[in-house]
């Protein structure tokens, strides 16, 4: 689909790649996540030697923080529950019930 919004400027996506990556270290430094960052890839126009760019492709692959998976469950659970209780998701988008988790599987 193309898009209307004006193309950006290389520097400008260069500011908005950096700003990503910081945030990125801050999840892979932050206990707050179950995940972390394994790993960043550019694609697209932005990997190329263009002045301008209607977007910026990245890869982004996780990876679980806790092997053991009653912890990594216990800390999940953790931290949907903290987003429930600030308003941030809707609790029951991340709790399914016993008969829509049995027919999913």
């Amino acid at each position: 689909m193309a898009s209307t919004a004006q193309p950006m400027q290389r520097k400008t996506a260069e500011r908005k790649v950096a700003e990503f990556l910081s945030r990125v270290q801050h999840v892979n430094e932050s206990e707050q996540f179950v995940h972390a960052v394994a790993k960043v890839v550019a694609f697209g126009s932005y990997i190329t030697t263009a002045p301008a760019m209607n977007d910026i492709d990245l890869a982004v692959s996780l990876v679980p923080k806790y092997l053991d998976p009653d912890q990594m469950r216990q800390r999940r659970e953790e931290r949907i529950r903290r987003a429930v209780k600030e308003g941030k998701v809707h609790k029951q988008s991340c709790f399914p019930s016993k008969k829509q988790t049995i027919q999913s599987t």
